[in-house]
């Protein structure tokens, strides 16, 4: 099985919460009161960016850098399935501060293996040597894509959040404490304090969701649009005086296939975008990762096997050269159950 595989259900707890007992069971210890949730949140939406550079995505939705709390109000949809191989998982346990435990009998144990691999290989530039020589199938470099032509232009800044407004979401209300009301097509949704936290449209999808400090005052509001299909065309985070932070647009095609990405800043300027390529089968081939003025960032490509499983990520700088790889294994089910990530020379990343 994958290292991390998480299906995002209605109404689950949140994935804050599976990372802190993944931890536990992995033997990581730390103060869970002390994790900075921001900080692991720009290490997931890292790790997004990576995946999704080579052609595929952790989730569908998703908000660039947002907040704490991220697990209840992550812009990721029901049904989504995330997978995370050791080395991203460490990423994470690093970022929540969280510390490998390990006992002296795994030292002992680890000890022992190291000295059965140098008897067995007699050095450890041999076995470095017969890793590079197992690695196959190594990617060359690629021609890589031309500067774009067709570069998104300045947008129009979405309206502020009137003040009045933001203050009215820190009014609590001792009689709506995690109640659910209906207010015209929309539901509100309160937390433990009586303040809106939530508001869903008719068919359930989150509208906005409301950030506080720990005294009640809204810190961010995180906002979401969706076209006729359900799908996310715009999510924004606005700033406490209700101006904006950042946003971010989803472009489609004809077919609904998400094929472009635009990350503004607050000003209305692009910040870098993603174009996406796929094959006549509907699989999502080629990310482009480009800077605003429309330069090459970097880009990944993506291999399937004839069951539409994706066996193989390859991202690529700039220049064509490669800047590592992945390669997948999958049981009869169609479970996910191996991911290695390799240097460019074919040596395993660690």
């Amino acid at each position: 099985m994958a290292d991390f595989n998480y299906t995002v259900k209605s109404g689950d707890k949140g994935l804050t919460y599976i990372f802190l007992d993944k931890a536990k069971e992995a033997g990581y210890e730390g103060d869970s009161k002390k994790i900075n949730w921001q900080n692991v949140l720009s290490v997931f939406d890292q790790i997004q960016e990576e995946e999704k550079a080579e052609g595929e995505k952790l989730y569908s939705g998703g908000n660039d850098k947002t907040r704490a709390g991220w697990g209840k109000s992550y812009a990721i949809k029901v049904g989504d399935i995330i997978n995370l191989t050791k080395a991203q998982l460490d990423k994470i346990y690093t970022a929540m501060g969280f510390k490998k435990v390990e006992s002296p009998a795994a030292d002992a144990g680890a000890a022992e293996e190291v000295e059965e691999g140098k008897s067995a290989k007699g050095t450890e530039g041999a076995g470095a040597a017969e890793e590079v020589e197992g690695a196959a199938d190594i990617p060359k470099p690629t021609q890589p894509p031309t500067d774009a032509e067709n570069i998104p232009p300045k947008s129009e800044v979405p309206a502020k959040i009137p003040s009045n407004l933001i203050e009215g979401y820190s009014i609590p209300n001792a009689n709506l404490v995690n109640q659910k009301i209906q207010m015209g097509d929309q539901t509100w949704q309160y937390d433990s304090n009586g303040r809106l936290d939530k508001i869903f449209d008719s068919r359930g999808r989150e509208l906005r969701d409301i950030d506080y400090d720990d005294n009640g005052k809204v810190i961010a509001v995180y906002t979401a649009q969706y076209n006729e299909n359900g799908d996310y065309t715009r999510a924004a985070k606005y700033n406490a005086d209700g101006s904006v932070s950042w946003y971010k647009d989803y472009k489609y095609n004809e077919k609904g296939q998400n094929i472009r990405d635009i990350y503004y800043r607050a000003d209305g300027s692009v910040d870098y975008y993603y174009d996406y390529e796929y094959d006549e089968k509907g699989q999502c081939t080629r990310g482009i990762c480009y800077n605003a003025d429309g330069s090459v960032n970097y880009y990944g490509d993506s291999e399937y096997n004839e069951k539409g499983q994706r066996t193989r990520g390859i991202r690529y700088n700039a220049d064509g050269s490669v800047n590592y790889y992945g390669d997948y294994e999958y049981d009869e089910n169609g479970n996910k159950i191996s991911s290695k990530y390799y240097n460019p020379d074919g040596t395993e990343r660690k």
